[in-house]
């Protein structure tokens, strides 16, 4: 079985310091709750 890593980077000061209603706190937060890492849960 082969495993995948996918992921995606993203810097948090661009998204709290972002005014324009694209990004944001509650933008950030929808992509930290679907945060998963099966791999380590300490990271979790």
């Amino acid at each position: 079985m082969q495993q995948a890593n996918n992921f995606i980077v993203l810097n948090i000061r661009e998204y709290l310091e972002n005014d324009d209603g694209r990004l944001g706190e509650d933008r950030l937060l929808q992509f930290l709750s679907g945060f998963s890492c099966p791999l380590n849960r300490d990271v979790e």
